[in-house]
C-alpha cells in the first residue's frame, strides 16, 4: 500500500499539533500549579475535587455557627459573673443589717440600695445581643422578664424553656442557649428573694433579713451552676473547632493530591516534550523537502 504525500503531510501536522498541545498543557500547569485546570483534564478527579470542596464549605458554615455560639456564651458568662457579684453584695448588705447594731434608719437606707441592685438584676435578665433577648428562649424578640404590678409586685418570666441549638457537624447539634427561668427562677426565685429582703429592710424585720441569707446562697449556687454549664459548652465548642480544623486540613491534602501538579515531574516532562517537538520539527522539515519536485530537476 502506497502512502500518499497528502497522508504523510497530514500525519506530520497531527504529530506537530499533538506535540504543541502537550507543551501548552505543561505551560498551563506551570502557570496555575495545578494539573486539573478544567473538568476535561480529569473528569473523575475534577468531580472528586468539587465534592471535597463542597464538604469544606460545609465545615466553614459549622465554624461560623460555633463562632456565634461562642460569642453568645462568652457574653452570658460575663453577665452571670456580674449577677454572682451582685448577689454577693446583696448578701453583704443583709449580713450587716441582720446584726443587733442595725437600726430602722440604716435598714431603710439599705432597702434603697437593695432596690437599685434589684433593678440592676432585672436589667441583666433582659440582656440583649443585637435585637435578641439572650435569656428568653425562642421568644427572644421580646424581653425575657417583666414586672407584674398587681400587689404584691412580682417578676414574670415571659420567655420559654427552649434552648437554642446549632449544627456543629454532619448530623450533630448542640444546645448553647440559656433560659431566664433556669437562671433566675428555678429552685430559687432570685427576684423574689431580693424583693423579700427589700421588704424586710423597709419593715425593719430582722428575722426576715436573716431568713433571706440562705435563699441568697441558693441563688448564688443556681447562677454558678449555669456558669459551669457555660464552661462545659465552651469546652465542647473548642473540641468541635479542633475537629473541624483537622478535617479541613486532611481534606485539603486530598484535594492537593488530586489537583496539584508535581513540579519535579512537570519540569522533566516539559523538557522531554520540548526536545521531542524540536526533533519533530526538524524531521518534518526534511520529509517535506522530499516531494516530487525534488525529482524533476
Amino acid at each position: 500500500m502506497r502512502i500518499s504525500t497528502r497522508q504523510t503531510y497530514d500525519a506530520l501536522v497531527n504529530n506537530m499539533t499533538n506535540g504543541m498541545a502537550k507543551l501548552l498543557k505543561s505551560q498551563e500547569m506551570f502557570a496555575s500549579g495545578k494539573k486539573i485546570n478544567k473538568p476535561s483534564d480529569d473528569p473523575v478527579g475534577a468531580r472528586q475535587v468539587m465534592d471535597y470542596k463542597d464538604m469544606m464549605s460545609g465545615m466553614t458554615q459549622y465554624q461560623r455557627n460555633i463562632g456565634y455560639a461562642e460569642s453568645y456564651l462568652n457574653e452570658a458568662e460575663s453577665v452571670l459573673s456580674g449577677v454572682s457579684d451582685t448577689l454577693a453584695k446583696i448578701k453583704e448588705i443583709a449580713i450587716n443589717e441582720a446584726t443587733g447594731t442595725a437600726s430602722a434608719q440604716t435598714r431603710a437606707s439599705a432597702a434603697i440600695e437593695v432596690d437599685q441592685l434589684y433593678q440592676q438584676l432585672l436589667g441583666v435578665g433582659n440582656t440583649r445581643i443585637g435585637d435578641k433577648y439572650i435569656f428568653a428562649g425562642f421568644k427572644n424578640n421580646n424581653p425575657a422578664f417583666s414586672i407584674n404590678g398587681a400587689p404584691p409586685p412580682a417578676v414574670n418570666y415571659d420567655g420559654d424553656t427552649n434552648e437554642a441549638e446549632i449544627e456543629v457537624g454532619i448530623g450533630r447539634k448542640m444546645a448553647y442557649g440559656l433560659t431566664g427561668d433556669d437562671i433566675f427562677k428555678n429552685t430559687t426565685d432570685i427576684y423574689q428573694v431580693v424583693s423579700d429582703l427589700k421588704t424586710a429592710l423597709e419593715g425593719n424585720n430582722a428575722t426576715g433579713i436573716q431568713n433571706s441569707m440562705n435563699d441568697l446562697d441558693s441563688g448564688v449556687v443556681q447562677v454558678s451552676n449555669n456558669i459551669s454549664k457555660i464552661g462545659g459548652r465552651l469546652n465542647r465548642l473548642t473540641a468541635e473547632t479542633e475537629n473541624i480544623s483537622s478535617f479541613k486540613l486532611e481534606t485539603q491534602k486530598l484535594v492537593s493530591n488530586i489537583e496539584d501538579a508535581d513540579f519535579a515531574k512537570l519540569v522533566s516532562d516539559f523538557a522531554q516534550q520540548k526536545i521531542s517537538l524540536e526533533a519533530l520539527q526538524q524531521s518534518t522539515g526534511k520529509v517535506l523537502e522530499l516531494n516530487i519536485f525534488n525529482y524533476i530537476r
